[in-house]
């Protein structure tokens, strides 16, 4: 990993160099401020680097089902997923689909008739894709809350999309980190938005603000306050099992879709399709991993299915 030090006289000014000198994709690891000395203003010293591509093939053993795949993954490379070639009947719980959803889907798309294994894929890929349930523009896409249960990543997602917008969507932004029924200790919200030049507010007072897009950060099961005209984004880390994330989501009611965080930490995507079947809400963005900005992108069934059934 090569990591490269940048000099800059202001927040912004370090934001400007490391997207022209590394892109968009930029992970930044350290921010120092150097004080002031004699005639000397302050300086920020920063550490960046350039995260290596993630892999393609997060989950190699639904591609294994495949007759289209030449050639099955050793079991060292094999994910966490159950063995490979058991009978096409559990190719849709071997990707993460709960058994409970999987049947609906059997017999809606007439799976597990008996027929070879390529057809058997080919049937699969084809009913997730078409009950994949996609993102409908909301009421409100100028100020975004994200809520979701401790520990799912909500700040680090909330991070990313921010860079997105101010880095790459080139759009001005304002942050409010609030606290809730505990304090919000997200330092890393306000360290990463004064990188940006993103102004960050405490308190949420309902007064007008000028800023193309927003974003509120709120600790734990908080939920958005009351009057808040904002779209609602549920944060839920796809590590945790599938029963579980399906009842978080649950939890939040007002939220709109979906964000799903660690899918690095999870070879079986298909475990979005519980969300999307169990909760009647979509899934808007896949984060893989806690590097800022990057891999942070708007999920689609076709994407997710590629990656499903990707040849090693």
């Amino acid at each position: 990993m090569s990591m490269h030090q940048f000099i800059a006289s202001s927040a912004e000014d370090a934001a400007r160099q490391i997207r022209e000198r590394l892109g968009p994709q930029a992970v930044v690891v350290q921010v120092r401020r150097q004080p002031a000395r004699w005639f000397r203003r302050a300086r920020w010293e920063v550490l960046a680097h350039v995260p290596p591509v993630p892999p393609a093939n997060p989950v190699a053993c639904a591609a294994a089902a495949s007759n289209d795949v030449a050639v099955a993954p050793t079991t060292a490379e094999r994910p966490a997923c159950g063995p490979v070639g058991r009978g096409t009947g559990d190719l849709l719980e071997s990707l993460g689909v709960l058994p409970v959803y999987a049947e609906p889907l059997r017999q809606r798309f007439g799976l597990g008739a008996g027929v070879g294994a390529a057809e058997e894929a080919r049937r699969v890929r084809e009913a997730l894709v078409q009950s994949w349930r996609r993102c409908e523009p909301a009421a409100s896409e100028r100020l975004h809350v994200l809520v979701g249960a401790p520990g799912v990543g909500k700040t680090t997602a909330l991070c990313k999309w921010l860079t997105r917008e101010v880095v790459e969507r080139r759009r001005r932004a304002r942050v409010w980190r609030l606290d809730g029924a505990t304090i919000n200790a997200g330092e890393l919200l306000s360290w990463h938005a004064e990188l940006l030049g993103v102004p960050v507010e405490r308190s949420w007072s309902g007064a007008a603000w000028e800023e193309e897009v927003g974003f509120v950060d709120l600790p734990g099961n908080t939920p958005p306050p009351v009057g808040m005209a904002a779209t609602v984004h549920v944060v839920v880390n796809a590590a945790y099992e599938a029963a579980r994330i399906v009842e978080q989501v649950r939890a939040f009611p007002m939220a709109a879709d979906v964000i799903v965080t660690h899918l690095d930490e999870e070879p079986r995507w298909g475990k979005l399709w519980n969300v999307v079947m169990g909760t009647g809400k979509p899934v808007r963005f896949l984060s893989v991993g806690q590097n800022l900005p990057g891999n942070f992108f708007e999920a689609t069934a076709e994407q997710v299915v590629a990656k499903l059934f990707a040849a090693g």
